[in-house]
């Protein structure tokens, strides 16, 4: 999977920081290499031309602004900017996002949904 550099942005509230931690536990699930960074810089949201926080920023872009989706919803996001589906990207893409680690001994995705 490529590196990216994703960002999550607000205001230092609970919402925000709840985000930044569940990007970080999607990401580490999916095995991304990835800067996760928090930034409480408002004037980074407003380049951003974001309305509401917190804001999830993905190689500069904002693609997620006032929610919080769960961990499932983020391995998603995640794999669509990531180029890669985990485990079974040299296939059709799993439908729930294996990790590397998940592949079997003969290489084949382990999920069973593959």
């Amino acid at each position: 999977m490529s590196n990216l550099t994703i960002t999550v942005l607000g205001s230092g509230c609970a919402k925000c920081k709840n985000l930044h931690e569940l990007v970080q536990a999607a990401a580490k699930e999916l095995g991304i290499q990835a800067e996760i960074e928090y930034s409480t810089d408002i004037e980074k949201i407003i380049e951003l031309g974001a309305m509401s926080s917190p804001v999830l920023a993905i190689n500069g872009q904002s693609v997620l602004e006032g929610s919080v989706p769960d961990v499932e919803d983020l391995k998603k996001l995640l794999s669509e900017y990531s180029g890669g589906g985990g485990c079974c990207s040299d296939k059709d893409r799993c439908n729930i996002s294996c990790s590397p680690k998940d592949k079997n001994e003969s290489g084949g995705c382990c999920c069973g949904s593959c």
